[in-house]
């Protein structure tokens, strides 16, 4: 059985369902990821490849076979992501929270369970993750970051280097930067309560991915038949005019 990986855990919260699919699936591969994977790989010391050819025919397909896994561009995609990359690397804040060992892939183990982590920073103080971002202002990315499970994905690299025997009690910082000019880069702390609720967040995914793998049961989003109804705090339009309800 494959470890646990944070990018599927997650998934738990939408519904085991998805969650089984991306085990099962090919994973969606968008514009914006691929250009996220790059500046991490320009600013952390990754490994990519440029094909700037057609993606079919014999010599594409020879191309991606000997270089399976690896990550392959662009030069257009080069081009925009040196931008981005150039921006954190020169980020005297950001520089002391990129100091430690890079693009780190850990193990360890949840009830004899395997989970597995990769970190983008790891450091004997403090483990760093860096993110691309349309918007990096603090308040902002904050919201977005409790909805995209940020606190709880630090939580679970935290708790794993420490299980792992690495770290003891690391501090978890975000590089976050934005990906269109002028590549604002903000640096931010997680705090103890973020942390907490980051842990009780992936705790309880974990435990309702325990009960569907004994089972073997993937559920969606409900079972049975549910009401579709129109929520207290939301407006109702109907041909342009608003509806009181």
């Amino acid at each position: 059985m494959k470890p646990v990986r944070f990018s599927n855990l997650r998934l738990m919260a939408k519904s085991p369902a998805h969650y089984k699919a991306a085990l099962e699936g090919e994973r969606e591969d968008t514009l914006a990821m691929r250009l996220g994977r790059l500046v991490h790989a320009m600013v952390l010391g990754g490994d990519y490849l440029v094909w700037d050819g057609t993606r079919r025919g014999k010599d594409w397909d020879r191309f991606e076979a000997e270089n399976f896994g690896r990550e392959i561009v662009t030069a257009s995609e080069v081009a925009q992501a040196e931008s981005v990359a150039a921006a954190v690397l020169a980020s005297e804040v950001a520089a002391p929270l990129l100091d430690g060992a890079h693009e780190q892939t850990i193990e360890w183990e949840i009830g004899g369970r395997k989970c597995q982590g990769r970190l983008d920073v790891l450091n004997a103080a403090f483990i760093t993750d860096l993110k691309s971002t349309t918007n990096a202002e603090p308040e902002w990315f904050s919201r977005h970051g409790s909805k995209m499970g940020y606190h709880a994905q630090l939580a679970w690299y935290a708790d794993g280097a420490k299980a792992a025997g690495l770290v003891i009690a690391p501090r978890c910082y975000v590089v976050a930067v934005e990906m269109k000019p002028p590549h604002v880069v903000t640096c931010l702390e997680l705090t103890g309560r973020a942390l907490d609720m980051g842990r009780r967040a992936y705790r309880l995914w974990w435990e309702r991915l325990m009960v569907c793998e004994r089972s073997d049961y993937w559920p969606g989003y409900v079972e049975g038949i549910a009401p579709l109804d129109v929520p207290e705090d939301e407006t109702l339009w109907i041909d342009g005019e608003e509806v009181a309800v």
